[in-house]
């Protein structure tokens, strides 16, 4: 399935789409360089490439893995976005 990972920082908009399992999965380091050229590919910028808007609301995102690496989420409808953040802030408390 293809993921798309959309939305702005202050290098611009970004638009990538990756190939992988539609319930998510572990980014291969190829990804994660394809990944990380798209949110900002000026080679000796140290920004990142989180700073400005973020991901669009229809976009899928990254986080940690367990092992260090990058997991791709899927794209959610917007409640269910809406709860899984709820659910995150209740966690932290």
């Amino acid at each position: 399935m293809n993921h798309i990972i959309s939305g702005g920082n202050f290098h611009g908009e970004f638009r990538i789409v990756l190939r992988g399992p539609a319930g998510g999965f572990v980014l291969s380091k190829s990804q994660e360089r394809k990944l990380d050229r798209a949110l900002c590919g000026i080679s000796d910028c140290k920004c990142g490439g989180g700073y400005g808007r973020g991901a669009d609301w229809d976009s899928a995102e990254t986080e940690m893995s367990d092992d260090g690496g990058l997991r791709l989420v899927p794209a959610l409808d917007i409640a269910a976005r809406a709860a899984r953040e709820e659910e995150l802030q209740r966690a932290a408390i």
